[in-house]
């Protein structure tokens, strides 16, 4: 017998999901997985750490639990593992490694 396979069985709770977006700079968004249901995942934004490394640029990386507000958002991934965040970005499971990041003024 096998285990259908659905896009949030690709998550499970703790997963970390990164969103690099920007246009004159780089900014990156990291969200928690807190729920999993058969077709959707609820996720949370968690607050990052930046090391700056040059001139207004820097690494990034999550703090996990460390949540940014009590909103839950309710999203449909698809059957890659990409989760649509807004008209201009989406997300995928964070690999570990730093991201970088850069800022403008």
């Amino acid at each position: 017998m096998t285990v259908a396979t659905t896009p949030a069985n690709l998550f499970a709770v703790g997963d970390i999901l990164v969103s690099s977006w920007g246009y004159d700079q780089t900014n990156i968004d990291f969200y928690q997985v807190v729920k999993v249901t058969k077709a959707t995942i609820g996720i949370r934004a968690i607050r990052s750490t930046v090391t700056e490394t040059g001139y207004m640029s820097g690494q990034s990386e999550p703090r996990p639990g460390v949540f940014d507000s009590d909103e839950l958002l309710t999203k449909r991934p698809n059957k890659f593992g990409y989760v649509r965040m807004n008209s201009f970005s989406g997300a995928v499971k964070w690999d570990g490694k730093p991201r970088y990041v850069s800022w403008y003024a």
